[in-house]
């Protein structure tokens, strides 16, 4: 079963404040939001720790 995580746990996880996640939706490649009700939204943790894997391989790439 797929877990998710909201806002203010990506946050933490990320080490980011709200708005730079914001920033990041709009990027390609970074996992869209899902609605759990009207005003609530939520990550799939599985498509965000393989999102956080391309970019850990791609920051290794680079070097």
């Amino acid at each position: 079963m797929a877990t998710h995580i909201r806002l203010p746990e990506l946050t933490q996880k990320l080490g980011v404040c709200r708005s730079t996640v914001y920033k990041l939706i709009q990027q390609e490649g970074f996992p869209r939001p899902f609605k759990i009700t009207r005003r609530v939204s939520a990550w799939n943790e599985d498509e965000l720790q393989a999102y956080l894997e391309r970019q850990q391989t791609q920051s290794i790439e680079r070097r």
